[in-house]
């Protein structure tokens, strides 16, 4: 199956906030989904002078989330980018991001998959400073 990248930016402070979530849908086509979604990698960019924190999590709890469809016929995954705040979770890795530049963390090598009904959030904040805009990509391929 192709990959496929999801991505958003986020003007954030020092307190993280979600960038984007992808969820592994519970039903398609009227049937349970029994598809997961394979994890590729997950970077960041800021285009400040401040550098930047990209948490990955697993299973956060969102608030002010609204997941829209990838692709409602051919993709099993949601994706959100309205989250304004998030709790909990297991923290999966981080992403240092330097001060104008960009960041990344390969997760095919430790083999991450997304059950159904599972999350990945990344969430993000700048080290220091004022507000500024941080752009979170994750990449992944549905074993359809």
């Amino acid at each position: 199956n192709d990959s496929t990248a999801a991505r958003n930016t986020v003007n954030v402070g020092t307190t993280s906030v979600p960038l984007l979530t992808i969820r592994n849908r519970r039903v398609r086509g009227e049937r349970p989904n029994q598809t997961d979604t394979h994890l590729l990698d997950a970077s960041g960019i800021t285009d400040s002078t401040k550098g930047a924190i990209i948490d990955i999590y697993r299973d956060a709890t969102l608030t002010g989330e609204i997941y829209q469809y990838v692709d409602k016929v051919n993709s099993t995954t949601e994706i959100d980018i309205s989250a304004t705040a998030f709790t909990g979770g297991t923290l999966i890795d981080s992403i240092v991001v330097g001060a104008g530049t960009g960041g990344e963390k390969n997760l095919e090598t430790r083999r991450l998959v997304n059950i159904t009904g599972g999350t990945i959030t990344l969430v993000g904040r700048v080290v220091s400073g004022s507000a500024s805009d941080v752009t979170g990509i994750i990449g992944y391929v549905e074993d359809i």
